[in-house]
């Protein structure tokens, strides 16, 4: 089998247009219907929606924004907005919009505690972001904070799409799981990236 690897040379949105190219190619095999989407606005989520709509292709859209406490602290950070919430219901979307990052403990001083612990999760997705820029770690990233969410499955195949900053610069095949089984002893718990769709190799760094 094979299959075309975008790689951008720079992450932004100007890609986001060829990433949703690779998502439509995709779902076009017929053996994942699901696509976990990271939408600070909702505004990437309504353009997937229509791009699935305009090429004729059927799929559980699920969009993932920040949550509450992230906005004013986290770079880039926003909600979904009820009108763009409204718009997603009308077009099938189910929003995640309350769940904590998947990429950091509940407390965000968790490296900062009286045990001196530092926290694994940070690291593992600082290693995501060495692997794959902002991109791949937010496409991860969602993909397990919906299945936290109870919104997809634990071990389903999905296509997650992500971006680095604003827009979309990354596509991913994955096999979901909860965060909390990443360091599962069972390795069939735990996360597994299948495929690279697209993917940017600019790095950039969030903190």
């Amino acid at each position: 089998m094979k299959r075309t690897i975008r790689f951008f040379p720079h992450y932004g949105p100007e890609n986001s247009a060829e990433v949703m190219d690779a998502v439509v190619e995709r779902l076009r095999e017929h053996d994942v219907n699901t696509v976990i989407v990271a939408s600070s606005t909702g505004e990437m989520a309504l353009k997937l929606c229509q791009t699935l709509s305009d090429n004729a292709v059927q799929a559980q859209v699920v969009a993932v924004c920040d949550p509450p406490w992230a906005i004013g602290k986290i770079p880039k950070a926003g909600r979904i907005s009820p009108d763009n919430k409204a718009k997603l219901a009308a077009a099938g979307a189910i929003v995640v919009d309350m769940m904590p990052y998947a990429s950091r403990a509940y407390s965000t001083g968790a490296s900062n505690n009286v045990y001196e612990a530092l926290d694994l999760l940070v690291v593992v997705f600082d290693a995501f972001r060495m692997v794959g820029g902002n991109g791949l770690k937010g496409a991860i990233e969602v993909a397990l904070m919906a299945t936290n969410a109870g919104v997809v499955p634990a071990g389903r195949d999905v296509i997650a799409v992500a971006g680095t900053g604003n827009g979309l610069d990354t596509a991913i095949v994955l096999k979901t799981a909860f965060s909390i089984d990443i360091f599962s002893g069972d390795p069939a718990e735990r996360p597994e990236v299948r495929e690279i769709l697209a993917m940017a190799s600019e790095k950039r760094w969030f903190w």
